[in-house]
């Protein structure tokens, strides 16, 4: 078991590093806005979102694919994870601009320790208008297929829609207007 998740920790690893090469549609030129529309790419098949449980700041299960919001952007992130730690900040602005009842951007740390390392890292950066998740174990991300990180799948109805790889620029009129396609 644990040989198994240290090489799953690996993938992960080696995976984010590979993105942090330039692999990414983390800025807001109209050649990134195309390239955002392409890389968040429309799934071939809708699949429904996994419903397993991840973790609040309390450590209260929450079931995503139960969650009342039509419409959820869900990035799966760590701390120790330059890309993510770089889209972050636009992951919080589109909840502060865009967050109601018909739409929700949801946070999973993979990070092991959970709350005790994700917590500090939000009020370091400043990100308050996002709901910190935990996946401390990487079941949920596991199920939703993340092959590297950040990975991020925009969820209509309990249905991945859209699926990327690699960070974004979550606070770009490219990505809201592909956001809104779906509201």
């Amino acid at each position: 078991m644990f040989n198994r998740s240290r090489r799953a920790a690996a993938v992960f690893l080696v995976s984010s590093l590979a993105f942090a090469g330039g692999h990414s549609a983390f800025s807001a030129s109209p050649q990134d806005a195309a390239k955002l529309n392409t890389e968040f790419a429309p799934v071939t098949e809708a699949e429904t979102l996994s419903d397993l449980p991840v973790s609040l700041a309390d450590k209260e299960k929450v079931v995503l694919a139960k969650e009342k919001t039509p419409l959820m952007l869900i990035n799966v992130w760590a701390t120790w994870c330059g890309p993510c730690v770089e889209e972050m900040p636009s992951l919080d602005a589109l909840e502060k601009k865009m967050g109601s009842d018909k739409f929700q951007v949801a946070a999973v740390s993979m990070d092991r320790q959970g709350m005790e390392v994700v917590a500090p890292f939000f009020q370091k950066e400043g990100i308050t208008a996002l709901k910190p998740y935990t996946d401390t174990e990487g079941a949920f991300a596991r199920a939703i297929g993340a092959q590297g990180l950040p990975m991020t799948i925009l969820v209509k109805d309990g249905k991945i829609v859209r699926r990327i790889v690699g960070p974004a620029d979550w606070s770009s009129a490219a990505a809201e207007a592909i956001i809104r396609q779906y509201m």
